[in-house]
């Protein structure tokens, strides 16, 4: 599977499990970026190494998701 339907399908449990969690991820664009190690955030992209998401079992990528999407809620994008 493609790490954007991965990323689709962590997005979709958020909205069930954890909606506040879900909808806020659904306002964040997918870009993919291989050349990053991991993730990141800037508050209206959500960045990511699909290499590091295919690696990941289901339930650490929700994680990382909202770990993520957490970035934005609590204002670390706006701290320059």
């Amino acid at each position: 599977m493609k790490a954007k339907d991965l990323i689709s399908v962590a997005r979709s449990t958020l909205l069930l499990d954890q909606p506040f969690f879900g909808v806020l991820s659904l306002r964040l664009e997918l870009e993919e970026m291989p050349f990053i190690p991991t993730c990141g955030v800037d508050g209206k992209k959500f960045y990511f190494n699909p290499s590091f998401i295919q690696s990941l079992k289901e339930a650490e990528l929700i994680g990382v998701v909202a770990h993520e999407i957490m970035h934005c809620a609590v204002g670390h994008i706006f701290r320059k």
